[in-house]
């Protein structure tokens, strides 16, 4: 159990939390224990497991008396998760917290100070700052604040999903992240969320997201990108940068694979330089590297 101490504080916004897990147990005592050390009791704890059988369910059961709502059935993935836990969230805004990263000390209290002092009419969502860490809580990556602008977003996901809350009605409204969605999911949502509602970058370290060898980012490969095109298209039309990048590249690739001549090969990465230099490399997400395990 955690030994941090908890300060009562009892205003609003009410918080809620979805944890949504699967074989977790490497991690999730270090999830788990991020959110009790949060100085912030107006916050609801939704567990969603997906049926573990690696010692997560025992070492959840130590913490039950924490949680709101732990439930533990199979499922049909991280989406799928999240919209069974939407159905018992009761905060004004909400997040999820995957069983692998984090939330920074008094992160809540920086979210639940932005949400009051804005015009919340016509909130969508509110994100902050998040480090990216290694399986011993090490920081690889200092995480940036950036300031929202839509038009970016469209092209690369440079908000980091743990350090984002949403309006739980409005996300009632349009529905949660899709569940044919595995890779983009978040990407997609906060699209969705930002057509038509108001987006507050906060300048706080809020997250930290854990990069391992078993995370969907490091593993989503060629699918990976093919999602990503997929849902820039959807929300930037064809000309979206992951949308051209990727059927430019992966017509070459087919190329490759019925000839399997290397010249295809050089071509699809000379393809692939030339997006970074008119594009630039930090504006878009599809990129050569993915390609190599589309065999």
């Amino acid at each position: 159990m955690s030994d941090c101490c908890r300060k009562h504080v009892r205003s609003l916004p009410k918080i809620s939390i979805i944890v949504p897990c699967f074989n977790g147990v490497r991690y999730i005592s270090r999830t788990i224990s991020s959110l009790l050390c949060q100085q912030w009791d107006n916050l609801e704890i939704v567990v969603i497991d997906g049926g573990s059988t690696d010692g997560t369910l025992e070492i959840l059961e130590t913490y039950r008396s924490h949680f709101t709502v732990f439930l533990s059935e199979a499922d049909k993935g991280q989406s799928d998760a999240i919209l069974k836990g939407l159905r018992y969230v009761s905060g004004d805004i909400w997040g999820w917290l995957n069983a692998d990263d984090t939330l920074a000390p008094d992160a809540l209290v920086s979210i639940a100070s932005k949400w009051r002092s804005i015009d919340r009419s016509n909130l969508g969502f509110m994100y902050g700052i998040a480090n990216k860490i290694d399986e011993n809580d090490l920081v690889i990556k200092k995480g940036a604040f950036i300031p929202f602008e839509r038009s970016r977003l469209k092209d690369r996901f440079f908000i980091t999903q743990p350090a984002c809350f949403f309006d739980t009605k409005w996300t009632l409204k349009i529905g949660g992240p899709r569940v044919d969605l595995r890779y983009a999911m978040d990407w997609d949502f906060t699209l969705r969320l930002s057509k038509e509602r108001d987006v507050y970058a906060i300048d706080r370290h809020i997250a930290d997201l854990r990069i391992h060898e078993d995370t969907l980012t490091e593993n989503g490969g060629y699918v990976r990108s093919k999602e990503i095109a997929k849902v820039g298209r959807k929300h930037g039309g064809i000309l979206n940068k992951n949308h051209l990048a990727f059927c430019a590249m992966d017509s070459i690739e087919s190329l490759y694979r019925m000839t399997r001549w290397g010249l295809f090969r050089r071509m699809r990465r000379n393809l692939s330089r030339f997006f970074d230099l008119i594009w630039g490399q930090m504006s878009y997400m599809v990129h050569d590297h993915t390609f190599d395990d589309s065999n």
